[in-house]
């Protein structure tokens, strides 16, 4: 008998690399630098996760979301305001909270 609680994440986030903190349901805080290295925003990390994600081989990653992770809030952020972002926005090396999913085939 499953004694689960929470959801669950067809997009396993909790298996992406290079995330500070697993924030939702395919959401994660990803460092600037992580983000640097991938184009400089959340859609290049999502790319990023293709052919990464143990379970998920083929899935096509894209970004859905993305917003500017101010300070010490991390994943908090989006109850901000003004967080600003997206997914194609250069977040300038700063940390950034990036929502990634696939398609369906």
């Amino acid at each position: 008998v499953c004694q689960c609680t929470g959801s669950f994440d067809r997009t396993r986030a909790f298996e992406w690399p290079d995330q500070k903190q697993l924030c939702d349901t395919a959401t994660v805080l990803v460092s600037g630098k992580t983000l640097q290295q991938h184009g400089g925003s959340c859609s290049g990390y999502c790319r990023s996760l293709n052919g990464r994600v143990p379970g998920q081989r083929y899935a096509s990653y894209f970004c859905y979301r993305a917003w500017r992770a101010h300070g010490s809030l991390g994943c908090d952020a989006r109850k901000e305001k003004d967080t600003g972002g997206g997914c194609d926005e250069d977040m300038k090396g700063r940390d950034a909270v990036c929502s990634c999913s696939f398609a369906d085939l």
